[in-house]
């Protein structure tokens, strides 16, 4: 067995923001727990936290069969646990490089707050514009949905139990969902 404590940076698609802006990044933390079958072959558990993250938006909004442009923002809170198998490469070697593949449970929370502000009203059947006020909007979301994801890696011993890790991971939900680099300390147990 081996248990590992890691931070990193991961670069997420949040579909809820605008089309110019999706990707955003933030700090990871997380706990690893791992369980070895063979010398080789590794089930793990993870659980990860991401910072939160704040991304302005500018969004076309129809009232009245009228386009209006409004301003807000979204927050996002993300939680992550994650379940994979890894084939860990080499014997008895104090560097062992790893690929492995898996499933994250992700639960998102976006929160959009959007005050109330005049904005311009621009009708579909081509007339003038004119300016209206429109009412704010503090709305709260959460879902929950799996994203499968590849990844690889070093396992780099620095003594006879401690190592270190380093790792890069790709999720894949209809496209690429996220990216991570980690890195983090460990021991066998």
């Amino acid at each position: 067995n081996d248990v590992t404590v890691s931070t990193g940076w991961i670069g997420a698609h949040y579909r809820h923001v605008s089309d110019y802006a999706p990707w955003h990044g933030s700090l990871f933390a997380g706990a690893n727990l791992g369980r070895y079958w063979t010398e080789n072959l590794k089930t793990e558990v993870e659980a990860g936290w991401m910072s939160t993250t704040k991304s302005p938006s500018y969004e076309p909004v129809i009232l009245n069969g009228e386009r209006a442009y409004v301003q807000g923002d979204y927050v996002f809170h993300d939680l992550k646990l994650s379940v994979s198998q890894t084939f860990q490469f080499g014997h008895n070697a104090w560097v062992h490089p790893y690929l492995g593949a898996g499933i994250d449970l992700d639960y998102l929370r976006t929160t959009e707050d959007r005050p109330s502000q005049q904005a311009y009203v621009y009708p579909t059947n081509g007339g003038p514009s004119r300016a209206i006020l429109i009412a704010g909007v503090h709305e709260r979301d959460e879902a929950a949905r799996a994203v499968g994801f590849a990844k690889g890696g070093f396992k780099m011993y620095v003594s006879d139990r401690a190592f270190v890790v380093q790792e890069f991971k790709f999720g894949f939900a209809s496209g690429l969902d996220h990216m991570l680099w980690k890195t983090g300390l460990g021991i066998d147990f």
